[in-house]
């Protein structure tokens, strides 16, 4: 997945995806012109818990 940089903050980088969300990414990752690309394994069935949604970059996530 490739991740547009919108941020740069001391300890990481606050990135978009190409689905409109926002994630953090350590400074281990360079960006090469503004933009990370990370291969993610998808697991199905995989839900995230609402405790572990940062509201604050994620305001419009909902959960049942």
């Amino acid at each position: 997945m490739k991740y547009k940089v919108i941020k740069e903050y001391p300890r990481f980088y606050l990135c978009e995806s190409e689905f409109g969300y926002k994630e953090c990414f350590d400074k281990k990752y360079q960006p090469n012109d503004g933009i990370i690309t990370i291969e993610k394994k998808i697991i199905e069935g995989h839900e995230i818990k609402p405790e572990n949604v940062n509201r604050l970059f994620n305001p419009g996530v909902k959960f049942l």
